[in-house]
């Protein structure tokens, strides 16, 4: 039995003892997540979702699987209602950011990236994104003054982080 076997039956049998408690089913969601099952994951977050139909958090997830999956404007739901039922989910939006930047739609992502720079400034993926996306854009208008601090600072180094 490996860690995710054993990860699974001990969330299995809080289950059973809680039935109805989502954060079980949330915690669950990542053993899905990080032994690669991506349906299992779906059927847990949905689950969590039934239960508490309005944490944000759960829908953040749901939409990164589905991103994972390929289901693009699924992800693109799921993000856009974690962030209705929470606008200040600086995740959702570096989640949704990536998202549009698989989907070529550069000014959108562009302006995802940037509101979760300026929700949560230390976080390394808005570091990351914002500047990313002016620089495929082509530059074409003037990034905003946390992109121009970005694009001029040492935390944007390698040529991996322009894609």
């Amino acid at each position: 039995m490996n860690d995710f076997d054993r990860a699974l039956a001990d969330f299995n049998r809080a289950i059973k003892l809680e039935p109805n408690n989502a954060v079980i089913y949330l915690n669950r969601c990542a053993v899905y997540q990080r032994s690669k099952d991506a349906d299992g994951a779906l059927a847990e977050y949905n689950r969590a979702i039934e239960l508490e139909p309005k944490q944000a958090f759960a829908y953040g997830n749901l939409a990164f699987v589905y991103m994972s999956k390929g289901e693009y404007d699924r992800a693109l739901a799921e993000y856009t209602h974690a962030l209705e039922l929470d606008p200040r989910f600086a995740n959702a939006y570096n989640g949704r950011a990536q998202l549009y930047n698989k989907k070529g739609m550069l000014t959108e992502g562009l302006a995802d990236a940037e509101q979760a720079l300026s929700l949560d400034p230390k976080s390394p993926f808005a570091h990351a994104r914002a500047p990313t996306f002016w620089k495929r854009w082509g530059g074409a208008t003037k990034p905003s003054a946390n992109t121009r601090r970005l694009l001029r600072s040492n935390l944007i180094c390698g040529a991996a982080l322009w894609v």
